[in-house]
């Protein structure tokens, strides 16, 4: 197996250049962009010199960072309902971003921001590194966050590893939104997902989590622990849920598989998955995100869990894709 790595220009949207690395291995190659730690692509090596395309980045003409198409979302992925939290006896004003509420860390969140990046080789192993550091209230967070994200490739293996350290109590939630879509078209035609997790996140109409525990999927359009077909999900509202991992589960959490042979494996340490089908997205080039991360509005949710990262702790939050 060999690896090789490039500094390349990466142009996500129309007028954000950054620069970057492209990783090549035998089986894949893949581009992250410093701006928004982005993983820009990701390219499965066939035989004859041939490649596929495995993920979609933003669309031809865009000028912004709608859609966060492969970025490194922070501090808190997903929904903080109101934009508000209280901490210690400490109420928190977060800058909102969708209606009232903050999603993805707020309108100028991680995705935003370039991030110091370097890269090494050892082997048959790529890897990326890129730090970056947000300031005490930055979108209205307590504390100075120290964040890294490190992206590795060995073979058909990518792993996102991100860790972050803080000067006060904050809440942190991190994950990477990547698009994937294994076909030949745009269309999610042909997929199937499937899901290791028996319970899923109720969200009201703006996408925020309903009081009460997580309800089962048995029963529910929310099934997929046996492969669910994505068209069939799309016709019936696609899916932007989260998901409860089944933490005794043995194998990948989650398998996106089309039907050429194509698929994903994913894997975690993280107890959710939000899974979006891109309804934003224009019809041509229609993709799905598997976002692994704590649950949404866990600060405002202690039945959730604790998304608390504190003065000496480290954060951490692990993800695999193995692509084949």
């Amino acid at each position: 197996m060999s690896m090789n790595i490039d500094r390349v220009g990466v142009e996500l949207w129309s007028g954000a250049e950054s620069m970057g690395y492209e990783l090549t291995s035998d089986a894949l190659s893949i581009t992250i962009a410093d701006l928004g730690a982005h993983l820009a692509s990701v390219v499965l090596r066939l035989d004859d010199n041939e490649e596929q395309q495995l993920t979609v980045g933003y669309p031809a003409g865009a000028t912004t960072k709608s859609g966060r198409h492969g970025a490194s979302v922070g501090r808190y992925a997903n929904r903080i309902a109101s934009a508000r939290f209280e901490l210690d006896g400490i109420e928190y004003a977060l800058d909102p971003n969708e209606g009232a509420n903050q999603l993805h860390g707020g309108p100028d969140g991680f995705d935003a921001h370039a991030w110091s990046a370097d890269a090494e080789s050892k082997g048959d192993t790529g890897r990326v590194v890129l730090r970056h550091t947000s300031k005490d209230g930055d979108q209205g967070f307590p504390g100075k966050v120290k964040a890294m994200a490190v992206f590795e490739l060995v073979d058909n293996r990518i792993e996102i590893t991100y860790t972050a350290t803080s000067s006060a109590p904050t809440p942190v939630n991190m994950t990477n939104h990547v698009y994937w879509n294994l076909g030949d078209t745009g269309a999610l035609d042909g997929h199937s997902l499937e899901i290791a997790a028996n319970e899923y996140v109720v969200v009201d109409d703006q996408l925020i989590p309903v009081a009460g525990p997580p309800q089962p999927v048995e029963s529910t359009r929310f099934d997929c622990r046996r492969a669910r077909q994505l068209t069939n999900v799309i016709e019936g509202g696609g899916y932007d849920h989260c998901y409860v991992l089944d933490a005794s589960a043995d194998g990948p959490v989650a398998v996106l598989s089309h039907q050429s042979g194509r698929r994903v494996e994913v894997t975690t340490d993280q107890i959710g998955l939000q899974v979006y089908t891109g309804q934003h997205l224009n019809a041509h080039a229609r993709a799905i995100a598997l976002e692994t991360q704590a649950l949404p509005n866990t600060p405002n949710r202690p039945d959730f869990g604790d998304s608390t990262l504190r003065p000496g702790e480290t954060y951490r939050a692990n993800t695999q894709f193995v692509v084949s």
